[in-house]
């Protein structure tokens, strides 16, 4: 089977930006964190005020190459990383000893202790850095735990609505009420992760 030629540079900038952005997407999604939020926390593991805003964050997001994803950005995603993972493996007392206090940047013990962290694929005790954040950036590297689309607000939302009717439509037609529906759902869907369990009932 012949092999196929290698991307050109500028198909590779492409792409990494539109992997970039799903990856923070991903990160923020799975985090629940606001972009304010994300930021508060960036400027917290700099020691200053990050360049982030929610602006930036939405362009980031978007795959914009054009006034995109910045060295700036890279060392403040770096920074809110290494600060979330150092949180949730070492504790409060180690972060306070390296960042100082949270509270003084805005940041709250939930947000922390909520988020996830990127780790780096192939070790993946470890978080992404710097140079990680950046390989991503111009394509030059792809997460086994980040998929190749981006969905947007609207795309989320509408396939929320399409499960949502799925569901509906296979608990009607088994002839089952609301609650007893719902005991059957979750006994089919089984997980101990209250936050998903509530968002799975929401639904």
């Amino acid at each position: 089977m012949p092999q196929q030629p290698p991307r050109l540079a500028s198909q590779q900038l492409v792409q990494g930006h539109l992997t970039f952005g799903a990856l923070i997407s991903y990160w923020r999604g799975r985090s629940r964190l606001s972009g304010n939020q994300m930021t508060a926390i960036a400027s917290w593991g700099l020691g200053e005020r990050s360049w982030l805003d929610s602006a930036v964050i939405s362009r980031i997001e978007n795959g914009r190459q054009a006034r995109g994803c910045s060295l700036k950005n890279l060392l403040a995603f770096d920074a809110a990383n290494a600060a979330i993972h150092l949180w949730q493996t070492k504790g409060a007392q180690a972060c306070w000893g390296r960042y100082g206090p949270h509270t003084v940047w805005g940041v709250r013990d939930e947000w922390l202790s909520e988020a996830i962290w990127l780790p780096v694929p192939d070790q993946p005790q470890h978080p992404l850095e710097f140079s990680d954040f950046a390989e991503v950036l111009v394509g030059r590297t792809e997460l086994p735990y980040l998929g190749t689309v981006s969905l947007g607000d609207g795309d989320a939302e509408a396939m929320s609505n399409r499960l949502s009717d799925l569901l509906n439509g296979l608990l009607t037609s088994s002839g089952l009420g609301p609650r007893e529906g719902l005991k059957a759902l979750l006994l089919a869907y089984p997980t101990k992760d209250p936050d998903r369990q509530s968002r799975l009932m929401a639904l």
